[in-house]
């Protein structure tokens, strides 16, 4: 699977910020969870999931679902240093749109959208930077469990350029290796 140019500069605005915060929908949550305890194992950063079951259902009881996540996002001190990752298949998840949104008002340092690149048209103007996924008949891939299969990739280069060795081969531009 190669992943884009536009991948390489969402991996460095991630490695670059000192504080990372995760967040997803359905499989692509477990994706940013994943991404979480890779990335604080792999750079030594302070890297958080947002959106366990007990702050999603605690926080949609009070602010309605679309808005859950968006509520835990307002709630950083300091967001200039901070990136925000978010993970998405279908690229229109209301919440996670609204979070994508919400961190870009309140200042984050990068707001990183993670998601198919035919659909996910809001979320990806609500980022700073995107890693747009390929689907559909041209590239073969046609379902929600290859998109996260493509997630996992760019997770998992995240995290060996963040230990110290390059994911990359000898030009950016070919691609991931």
């Amino acid at each position: 699977y190669r992943l884009g140019p536009d991948a390489v500069e969402a991996a460095r605005a991630v490695i670059e910020a000192h504080r990372i915060f995760t967040a997803g929908n359905g499989g692509a949550c477990a994706v940013a969870q994943h991404a979480a305890i890779d990335w604080a194992k792999a750079g030594g950063r302070d890297v958080m999931a947002l959106g366990d079951a007990v702050s999603m259902s605690a926080w949609a009881n009070d602010h309605g679902y679309a808005g859950a996540l968006a509520r835990q996002v307002e709630r950083v001190r300091d967001p200039q240093d901070t990136a925000l990752v978010l993970f998405s298949a279908s690229g229109t998840s209301p919440n996670v749109v609204e979070a994508a949104s919400r961190a870009r008002a309140c200042g984050y340092g990068a707001v990183v959208s993670v998601s198919r690149a035919d659909r996910a048209i809001a979320l990806h103007a609500a980022a700073t930077v995107q890693v747009k996924l390929p689907f559909g008949a041209p590239t073969g891939v046609r379902t929600y469990g290859a998109i996260e299969d493509a997630m996992q990739v760019w997770c998992h280069a995240v995290a060996v350029a963040m230990s110290g060795l390059s994911p990359w081969k000898s030009s950016e531009a070919e691609g991931w290796a």
